[in-house]
């Protein structure tokens, strides 16, 4: 994709914090006005003039702008979080590559929005998520295949939503909180790194389809209080 190879042209990930904010500020600006300039240049220039350079331009600058495998909080190692919310949006961190070590969701949110840290495959480290936390959603931690453990310490917390840490094949550890009501489907599929037993927590009524699908290394004990009133299909295929 172009914006890679601007990416490795510039090495925006060495930049000072200062040029960092720059170059944010140039994507902001670029997002909000880019229709406008773009009508503009077209309407100045003489295209055989500029002949299929500028043309490059415009194809190059689109990609890069409006790709979806990129956006401005991925320019550092560690999570740039909203300041003005109280939860996380929608795909706030997805593809965030570069993003490395252990995430602590800080105590001020109380939601993760679907695809959060989408594909954020290079985190490496534990999983947080605080007491506050009242929902996670659809895809929220999806394809976040590095991740060691996840420990959710949420007390407010029911429900996991579908697909929300599908493919955390590096996954070893898993702390689920007593408020736990509903594991969404797929909400842990493939995650082939869990081995040993897997106890869940007594509060459990409802178990989605393809929950544990394809945990294969999971060889101990499976505990499932008497509470869980239904268990779909698949649940804990293979």
């Amino acid at each position: 994709m172009p914006y890679k190879v601007l990416m490795n042209t510039f090495s925006i990930y060495k930049m000072s914090s200062f040029s960092k904010e720059l170059y944010k500020l140039f994507l902001n600006s670029f997002r909000k006005y880019s229709k406008k300039i773009i009508l503009i240049i077209i309407k100045e220039t003489d295209y055989w003039t500029n002949s299929y350079i500028f043309m490059y331009f415009i194809i190059f600058l689109a990609f890069f702008v409006y790709s979806n495998e990129q956006n401005i909080y991925c320019l550092d190692s560690t999570p740039s979080y909203p300041e003005a919310f109280t939860y996380i949006e929608n795909g706030r961190f997805k593809n965030c590559f570069n993003l490395k070590g252990d995430v602590t969701i800080p105590e001020k949110f109380t939601r993760i929005m679907s695809e959060a840290f989408y594909n954020c495959y290079g985190l490496d480290g534990i999983l947080t998520i605080s007491e506050a936390v009242e929902a996670i959603e659809e895809n929220a931690f999806f394809n976040c295949s590095g991740l060691k453990g996840i420990t959710i310490k949420s007390t407010v917390l029911t429900n996991i939503g579908p697909s929300c840490f599908k493919n955390c094949h590096g996954l070893k550890e898993l702390v689920l909180p007593e408020s736990i009501i509903q594991i969404g489907e797929s909400a842990f599929c493939n995650c082939y790194g869990l081995t040993g037993d897997l106890i869940l927590p007594s509060s459990i009524s409802k178990i989605f389809s393809n929950s544990f699908k394809n945990c294969i290394n999971l060889d101990g004990q499976l505990t499932i209080s008497n509470t869980a009133t239904e268990i779909e299909s698949s649940a804990f295929y293979n």
